[in-house]
Protein backbone atom coordinates (compact mmCIF):
# COMPACT_ATOMS: atom_id res chain seq x y z
CA UNK A 1 0.00 0.00 0.00
CA UNK A 2 1.37 3.49 -0.83
CA UNK A 3 2.20 5.90 2.27
CA UNK A 4 0.04 9.05 0.66
CA UNK A 5 0.79 11.55 -1.37
CA UNK A 6 3.00 14.08 0.54
CA UNK A 7 5.85 11.43 0.90
CA UNK A 8 5.87 11.26 -2.89
CA UNK A 9 6.07 15.06 -3.30
CA UNK A 10 9.08 14.94 -0.46
CA UNK A 11 10.63 12.55 -2.73
CA UNK A 12 10.57 15.15 -5.70
CA UNK A 13 11.68 17.90 -3.22
CA UNK A 14 14.68 16.27 -2.67
CA UNK A 15 14.98 15.59 -6.33
CA UNK A 16 14.65 18.82 -7.22
CA UNK A 17 18.07 19.51 -4.30
CA UNK A 18 20.35 17.40 -6.73
CA UNK A 19 19.15 19.07 -9.70
CA UNK A 20 20.60 22.93 -10.32
CA UNK A 21 20.28 24.77 -13.58
CA UNK A 22 23.92 25.34 -14.60
CA UNK A 23 24.93 24.18 -11.27
CA UNK A 24 23.49 27.31 -9.76
CA UNK A 25 19.86 28.09 -10.15
CA UNK A 26 17.87 25.99 -8.32
CA UNK A 27 14.55 23.83 -9.53
CA UNK A 28 10.81 24.78 -8.53
CA UNK A 29 7.93 22.60 -8.87
CA UNK A 30 4.15 23.42 -8.02
CA UNK A 31 2.24 20.97 -6.80
CA UNK A 32 -1.98 20.68 -6.98
CA UNK A 33 -3.61 19.08 -4.77
CA UNK A 34 -8.37 19.12 -5.24
CA UNK A 35 -9.66 19.89 -2.33
CA UNK A 36 -11.80 16.73 -2.07
CA UNK A 37 -8.72 14.28 -2.13
CA UNK A 38 -8.51 12.52 1.36
CA UNK A 39 -4.58 13.72 1.79
CA UNK A 40 -6.06 17.10 1.60
CA UNK A 41 -5.50 18.18 5.35
CA UNK A 42 -1.59 16.43 5.50
CA UNK A 43 -1.09 18.22 2.11
CA UNK A 44 -2.44 22.14 3.75
CA UNK A 45 -0.27 21.43 6.98
CA UNK A 46 2.67 20.07 5.25
CA UNK A 47 4.98 23.04 4.86
CA UNK A 48 3.96 23.82 8.37
CA UNK A 49 6.56 20.62 9.11
CA UNK A 50 9.58 22.19 7.61
CA UNK A 51 10.84 21.09 4.44
CA UNK A 52 9.52 21.41 0.39
CA UNK A 53 11.69 24.10 0.24
CA UNK A 54 11.83 23.60 -3.93
CA UNK A 55 7.85 22.92 -4.20
CA UNK A 56 4.69 26.31 -4.22
CA UNK A 57 1.67 24.13 -3.06
CA UNK A 58 -2.09 24.84 -4.20
CA UNK A 59 -5.34 23.18 -2.87
CA UNK A 60 -7.53 22.98 -6.23
CA UNK A 61 -10.70 23.60 -5.28
CA UNK A 62 -14.18 23.29 -6.57
CA UNK A 63 -17.38 25.16 -6.46
CA UNK A 64 -18.70 22.18 -4.50
CA UNK A 65 -16.41 23.21 -1.77
CA UNK A 66 -17.52 26.84 -1.43
CA UNK A 67 -21.37 26.43 -1.52
CA UNK A 68 -20.72 23.47 1.49
CA UNK A 69 -18.58 26.31 2.91
CA UNK A 70 -21.37 28.82 2.69
CA UNK A 71 -24.31 27.15 3.71
CA UNK A 72 -22.87 24.91 6.31
CA UNK A 73 -22.64 21.40 4.72
CA UNK A 74 -20.27 18.45 5.27
CA UNK A 75 -17.82 18.06 2.79
CA UNK A 76 -16.70 14.60 0.93
CA UNK A 77 -13.27 13.69 0.54
CA UNK A 78 -13.13 11.06 -2.08
CA UNK A 79 -10.80 8.48 -3.39
CA UNK A 80 -9.84 10.14 -7.33
CA UNK A 81 -9.29 5.63 -8.37
CA UNK A 82 -12.72 4.98 -7.68
CA UNK A 83 -14.85 7.84 -6.11
CA UNK A 84 -15.23 6.08 -3.28
CA UNK A 85 -16.15 8.66 -0.05
CA UNK A 86 -13.52 8.21 2.38
CA UNK A 87 -14.22 10.56 5.09
CA UNK A 88 -16.54 13.45 5.30
CA UNK A 89 -15.66 17.01 7.08
CA UNK A 90 -16.66 20.52 7.67
CA UNK A 91 -15.20 22.52 5.18
CA UNK A 92 -14.78 25.59 7.48
CA UNK A 93 -12.11 23.13 9.71
CA UNK A 94 -10.06 22.65 5.94
CA UNK A 95 -10.52 26.50 5.22
CA UNK A 96 -9.45 27.64 8.76
CA UNK A 97 -6.12 25.27 8.31
CA UNK A 98 -5.60 26.38 4.93
CA UNK A 99 -5.72 30.28 6.10
CA UNK A 100 -3.69 29.58 8.82
CA UNK A 101 -1.03 27.69 7.41
CA UNK A 102 -0.63 30.23 4.59
CA UNK A 103 -0.34 32.97 7.29
CA UNK A 104 2.69 30.67 8.85
CA UNK A 105 4.53 29.78 5.50
CA UNK A 106 2.84 31.47 1.97
CA UNK A 107 1.35 28.28 1.09
CA UNK A 108 -1.24 26.83 -0.03
CA UNK A 109 -2.06 29.19 -2.95
CA UNK A 110 -5.80 28.65 -4.02
CA UNK A 111 -6.60 27.50 -7.38
CA UNK A 112 -10.17 28.14 -8.48
CA UNK A 113 -10.51 25.13 -11.06
CA UNK A 114 -13.73 25.39 -12.12
CA UNK A 115 -13.27 28.99 -13.39
CA UNK A 116 -10.12 28.21 -14.93
CA UNK A 117 -11.53 25.39 -16.66
CA UNK A 118 -14.91 28.17 -17.90
CA UNK A 119 -12.08 30.50 -19.14
CA UNK A 120 -9.76 27.56 -20.88
CA UNK A 121 -9.09 28.30 -24.59
CA UNK A 122 -8.63 25.38 -25.24
CA UNK A 123 -11.31 22.50 -24.01
CA UNK A 124 -10.64 20.14 -27.02
CA UNK A 125 -7.84 19.01 -24.69
CA UNK A 126 -9.54 17.94 -21.78
CA UNK A 127 -9.74 19.82 -18.17
CA UNK A 128 -6.54 22.12 -16.89
CA UNK A 129 -5.68 20.96 -13.35
CA UNK A 130 -2.59 22.67 -12.55
CA UNK A 131 -0.80 25.75 -13.26
CA UNK A 132 3.30 26.84 -13.81
CA UNK A 133 5.53 27.42 -10.45
CA UNK A 134 4.58 31.06 -9.75
CA UNK A 135 0.69 30.15 -10.65
CA UNK A 136 0.06 33.19 -13.56
CA UNK A 137 -0.72 29.84 -16.26
CA UNK A 138 -2.29 26.95 -16.52
CA UNK A 139 -1.26 24.34 -18.24
CA UNK A 140 -1.68 21.32 -19.64
CA UNK A 141 0.80 18.04 -18.65
CA UNK A 142 4.57 19.21 -20.41
CA UNK A 143 3.53 21.95 -21.50
CA UNK A 144 6.19 24.90 -21.32
CA UNK A 145 5.89 28.58 -19.83
CA UNK A 146 7.54 31.15 -22.39
CA UNK A 147 6.84 34.39 -20.42
CA UNK A 148 8.33 37.74 -20.65
CA UNK A 149 7.68 41.45 -18.70
CA UNK A 150 7.54 44.62 -20.04
CA UNK A 151 9.05 47.62 -17.60
CA UNK A 152 6.49 49.53 -17.25
CA UNK A 153 8.22 52.43 -15.99
CA UNK A 154 10.09 52.87 -18.85
CA UNK A 155 6.81 53.29 -20.87
CA UNK A 156 5.73 56.21 -18.51
CA UNK A 157 6.99 59.97 -20.23
CA UNK A 158 5.76 63.47 -18.67
CA UNK A 159 4.19 61.98 -15.84
CA UNK A 160 1.44 60.41 -18.27
CA UNK A 161 1.64 56.90 -19.82
CA UNK A 162 2.98 56.82 -23.75
CA UNK A 163 0.72 54.36 -25.15
CA UNK A 164 2.62 54.22 -28.69
CA UNK A 165 5.27 53.25 -27.20
CA UNK A 166 3.61 50.43 -24.84
CA UNK A 167 1.81 49.15 -27.96
CA UNK A 168 5.11 48.93 -30.14
CA UNK A 169 6.63 47.15 -27.15
CA UNK A 170 3.67 44.95 -26.66
CA UNK A 171 3.81 44.01 -30.98
CA UNK A 172 7.63 43.19 -30.59
CA UNK A 173 7.23 40.95 -27.54
CA UNK A 174 4.47 38.97 -29.37
CA UNK A 175 6.78 38.77 -31.97
CA UNK A 176 9.82 37.92 -30.09
CA UNK A 177 7.87 34.90 -27.77
CA UNK A 178 6.69 33.79 -30.40
CA UNK A 179 10.06 33.35 -32.44
CA UNK A 180 11.41 31.47 -29.22
CA UNK A 181 9.20 28.77 -29.63
CA UNK A 182 10.27 28.26 -32.69
CA UNK A 183 14.15 28.88 -31.90
CA UNK A 184 14.02 26.52 -28.63
CA UNK A 185 15.68 23.48 -27.74
CA UNK A 186 13.33 21.11 -26.16
CA UNK A 187 14.66 19.12 -23.38
CA UNK A 188 12.26 15.82 -23.85
CA UNK A 189 9.75 15.30 -27.09
CA UNK A 190 6.70 15.82 -25.39
CA UNK A 191 7.73 19.38 -24.19
CA UNK A 192 8.02 20.07 -27.74
CA UNK A 193 4.92 18.42 -29.04
CA UNK A 194 2.69 20.24 -26.29
CA UNK A 195 4.20 23.80 -26.64
CA UNK A 196 3.51 23.81 -30.75
CA UNK A 197 0.51 22.53 -30.67
CA UNK A 198 -1.09 25.44 -28.19
CA UNK A 199 2.49 27.84 -28.91
CA UNK A 200 1.35 30.10 -25.48
CA UNK A 201 2.65 33.00 -25.08
CA UNK A 202 2.47 35.32 -21.94
CA UNK A 203 3.30 39.04 -21.88
CA UNK A 204 2.86 40.39 -18.69
CA UNK A 205 4.57 44.02 -16.72
CA UNK A 206 7.09 44.93 -14.02
CA UNK A 207 7.44 48.18 -12.01
CA UNK A 208 4.11 48.72 -12.16
CA UNK A 209 4.81 50.77 -8.36
CA UNK A 210 7.71 53.09 -10.35
CA UNK A 211 4.87 53.59 -12.87
CA UNK A 212 2.43 54.74 -10.20
CA UNK A 213 5.30 57.02 -8.50
CA UNK A 214 6.35 58.60 -11.81
CA UNK A 215 2.50 58.95 -12.38
CA UNK A 216 2.03 60.45 -9.08
CA UNK A 217 -0.88 57.89 -8.43
CA UNK A 218 -0.62 56.70 -5.01
CA UNK A 219 -0.21 53.06 -4.90
CA UNK A 220 -3.18 52.14 -2.54
CA UNK A 221 -5.93 54.12 -3.88
CA UNK A 222 -9.02 53.60 -6.86
CA UNK A 223 -7.08 55.25 -9.03
CA UNK A 224 -4.11 52.82 -8.75
CA UNK A 225 -6.48 50.33 -9.90
CA UNK A 226 -8.03 51.82 -12.88
CA UNK A 227 -4.66 52.81 -13.86
CA UNK A 228 -3.76 48.72 -13.69
CA UNK A 229 -6.52 47.66 -15.30
CA UNK A 230 -7.32 49.90 -18.56
CA UNK A 231 -3.13 49.72 -18.57
CA UNK A 232 -3.67 45.71 -19.21
CA UNK A 233 -6.36 45.86 -21.33
CA UNK A 234 -4.44 47.87 -23.81
CA UNK A 235 -1.73 45.44 -23.41
CA UNK A 236 -4.24 42.63 -24.10
CA UNK A 237 -6.00 44.01 -26.81
CA UNK A 238 -2.79 44.52 -28.80
CA UNK A 239 -1.78 41.48 -28.23
CA UNK A 240 -4.20 39.49 -29.35
CA UNK A 241 -4.32 42.21 -32.07
CA UNK A 242 -1.02 41.41 -32.86
CA UNK A 243 -1.39 36.76 -33.08
CA UNK A 244 -4.35 37.30 -35.03
CA UNK A 245 -1.53 39.62 -37.57
CA UNK A 246 0.71 36.59 -36.97
CA UNK A 247 -1.75 34.16 -37.53
CA UNK A 248 -3.05 35.40 -41.47
CA UNK A 249 0.89 35.25 -41.86
CA UNK A 250 1.65 32.00 -40.20
CA UNK A 251 -1.52 30.40 -40.53
CA UNK A 252 -3.47 29.13 -36.98
CA UNK A 253 -1.92 27.20 -34.26
CA UNK A 254 -2.60 23.46 -34.25
CA UNK A 255 -5.19 23.02 -31.54
CA UNK A 256 -7.81 26.05 -33.08
CA UNK A 257 -10.03 23.36 -33.74
CA UNK A 258 -10.11 21.97 -30.18
CA UNK A 259 -10.64 25.85 -28.85
CA UNK A 260 -13.07 28.62 -28.24
CA UNK A 261 -11.85 30.34 -31.31
CA UNK A 262 -13.34 29.78 -34.80
CA UNK A 263 -10.97 30.52 -38.26
CA UNK A 264 -14.14 33.19 -39.38
CA UNK A 265 -13.83 34.80 -35.75
CA UNK A 266 -10.23 34.69 -35.29
CA UNK A 267 -6.88 34.13 -37.06
CA UNK A 268 -4.82 33.75 -33.92
CA UNK A 269 -1.17 32.69 -33.93
CA UNK A 270 -1.27 31.73 -29.77
CA UNK A 271 -3.55 30.21 -27.81
CA UNK A 272 -3.14 33.13 -25.29
CA UNK A 273 -1.05 36.11 -24.90
CA UNK A 274 -0.60 37.51 -21.34
CA UNK A 275 0.24 36.69 -17.94
CA UNK A 276 0.86 38.04 -14.50
CA UNK A 277 2.81 36.36 -11.87
CA UNK A 278 1.17 36.57 -8.46
CA UNK A 279 4.05 37.07 -6.49
CA UNK A 280 5.28 39.98 -8.91
CA UNK A 281 8.88 39.15 -8.33
CA UNK A 282 9.50 39.54 -12.62
CA UNK A 283 12.29 40.08 -14.18
CA UNK A 284 10.03 38.47 -16.81
CA UNK A 285 7.54 40.11 -18.92
CA UNK A 286 3.84 38.22 -17.91
CA UNK A 287 1.00 38.37 -19.32
CA UNK A 288 -2.81 37.95 -18.07
CA UNK A 289 -3.89 35.83 -21.10
CA UNK A 290 -1.98 33.57 -22.49
CA UNK A 291 -1.46 33.97 -26.31
CA UNK A 292 -1.46 30.57 -28.73
CA UNK A 293 0.23 31.77 -31.94
CA UNK A 294 -0.90 30.60 -35.20
CA UNK A 295 1.64 28.52 -37.05
CA UNK A 296 2.19 27.23 -40.83
CA UNK A 297 0.54 24.14 -42.01
CA UNK A 298 3.97 22.67 -42.46
CA UNK A 299 4.46 23.04 -38.48
CA UNK A 300 1.57 20.55 -37.41
CA UNK A 301 3.90 18.07 -39.17
CA UNK A 302 7.75 17.23 -37.90
CA UNK A 303 9.17 20.22 -38.66
CA UNK A 304 12.29 21.29 -40.62
CA UNK A 305 14.20 23.88 -39.86
CA UNK A 306 13.14 26.48 -37.58
CA UNK A 307 11.73 29.86 -39.02
CA UNK A 308 14.46 32.46 -38.30
CA UNK A 309 13.08 35.75 -35.95
CA UNK A 310 13.76 38.85 -37.23
CA UNK A 311 16.82 40.39 -35.84
CA UNK A 312 15.89 42.50 -32.77
CA UNK A 313 17.26 44.80 -30.30
CA UNK A 314 18.02 43.44 -26.74
CA UNK A 315 17.58 46.00 -24.09
CA UNK A 316 19.41 45.48 -20.77
CA UNK A 317 16.76 45.64 -17.95
CA UNK A 318 17.79 49.24 -16.37
CA UNK A 319 16.19 49.31 -13.20
CA UNK A 320 14.92 52.62 -12.00
CA UNK A 321 16.81 53.92 -8.90
CA UNK A 322 14.62 55.54 -5.90
CA UNK A 323 16.70 58.94 -7.12
CA UNK A 324 15.73 59.03 -10.40
CA UNK A 325 12.00 59.02 -9.88
CA UNK A 326 10.38 61.20 -10.79
CA UNK A 327 6.62 62.41 -10.01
Amino acid sequence: MASGTIPFIRVYDEATNAVKQGGKRRGANMAVLASSHPDIMDFILSKTKGGLDNFNISVGFDAKFFDCLEHGRIYDLVNPRDSSVKKSIEPQELWDALCSAAWQTGDPGVLFLDTINEKNPTPGLGPMVATKTCGELPLYPFESCNLRSINLARCIAKGELDEERLLATVRLGVRFLDAVIDTNRFPVPEIRDKTLLTRKIGLGIMGLADALILTGIPYESNEALEFADSTMELIAREGQRESRKQGEKKGLFPAIDRSVYTTAQCNRDNNCTDRIAPSHRGHELRDRTPLLPCVHPADRQPPGPARSPAPARVLRDNPIRRGSLRR
